[in-house]
């Protein structure tokens, strides 16, 4: 197994794991055992392979770290207000998590990018759980999707099966650029002018880990096309044991629930 391969399904994992955080984070409410996560060796480690790109996501890890050892009520509490806050629209301002409400001059929803991103979940065999009611160019919705793409993208290069990994990263660009990055950024700066709150500094994390990945799967999409086929064979006991260790702790964080996700979630057709 060559050092890039090992190199770029480290990445693959980090992108994976955070894409699930960012996810519950945005679409549910905080609780105790997300922020249990949050605290996390695994969090931690993913969070190591940006932070030295970003003050925005090593302020975020710092954020993180700090609930390794200590998780107090008030904590938990401030979180919760705060999502309900921004998210809920319990009060003002608040964060606009939809593309067409945010891009449209009456901040409508179920416009083109809507149906655009529907039309791209459908493509990989998904579909809103509350397809016609919740609007599916949701933050929140999206972020699951490339967790799900990018999970299946960690598990093509393990396997060594390239063929559709390239046609699928393109469509995690454009979701990513074409899509989030098109209007989150802005939204961001205006709802937290301060990224000193929990929301604050997870929405900036945030923002400069999508900017990340996209130079990274821009870079992998090269890569592939230079190097040709790339399977990954274990022949390092350690090596494969950590990721089996990992592939079972993305699946206790995937099945944890949160308070409102679920009509953030997607389901396979």
């Amino acid at each position: 197994m060559s050092k890039d391969s090992v190199s770029v399904a480290s990445l693959m994992f980090a992108r994976l794991w955070l894409y699930q955080l960012f996810h519950k984070l945005i679409g549910g409410r905080p609780t105790k055992d997300m922020l249990v996560w949050l605290g996390s060796e695994t969090t931690k480690d993913a969070l190591e392979e940006y932070s030295r790109e970003s003050a925005n996501i090593k302020g975020f890890a710092e954020m993180c770290g700090s609930f390794a050892d200590d998780i107090d009520d008030h904590k938990l509490d401030a979180a919760m207000s705060e999502h309900n806050r921004m998210f809920a629209n319990l009060g003002r301002p608040g964060l606009i998590t939809w593309e067409s409400a945010s891009t449209s001059p009456d901040e409508s929803l179920f416009g083109d990018a809507a149906i655009l991103i529907r039309e791209l979940y459908q493509k990989w065999g998904w579909r809103a759980v509350r397809k016609g009611s919740v609007p599916e160019d949701s933050l929140a919705m999206m972020l699951g999707f490339c967790s799900i793409l990018a999970h299946a993208d960690l598990d093509d290069l393990l396997a060594g099966n390239n063929e559709r990994l390239p046609s699928r990263l393109a469509d995690e660009a454009l979701i990513n650029e074409g899509h989030m990055l098109n209007w989150i950024p802005d939204e961001v700066e205006r709802a937290f002018p301060s990224k000193e709150t929990f929301y604050g500094k997870t929405l900036g994390a945030l923002v400069a880990f999508l900017r990340i990945d996209a130079v990274f799967v821009r870079n992998v999409l090269v890569w592939l096309r230079e190097s040709g086929s790339h399977e990954v064979s274990f022949d390092d006991e350690a090596l494969s044991a950590r990721f089996s260790y990992l592939g079972e702790q993305f699946g206790e964080l995937a099945e944890l629930k949160v308070p409102f996700l679920e009509d953030m979630e997607l389901v396979s057709i």
